[in-house]
């Protein structure tokens, strides 16, 4: 699994990166992010975009709520421990 965030933007630049869009990531954690404007870059990663979807499957609200009743109490359980944000 790639933990990575990106995005294409008007399929001329690509942004790669671990930072998260939240004052965490910007001030408390040593995240980066790079921006690339290399038209070649741009078009490996549309490839990659287009071959990740194409193994991918539609996530939709009824999958999540439809899960059993112990994934929901472990979820909320979970998020008792997580930081204040």
């Amino acid at each position: 699994m790639m933990h990575c965030k990106m995005l294409i933007v008007d399929e001329r630049l690509v942004s790669v990166g671990s930072t998260n869009f939240d004052n965490r990531s910007f001030r408390l954690t040593f995240e980066i992010t790079m921006l690339f404007a290399e038209p070649s870059f741009v078009q490996d990663v549309e490839k990659m975009f287009a071959a990740d979807f194409a193994r991918s499957t539609r996530a939709t609200a009824t999958d999540y709520t439809a899960r059993p009743w112990w994934f929901h109490l472990a979820a909320r359980t979970s998020r008792l421990m997580a930081p204040v944000q």
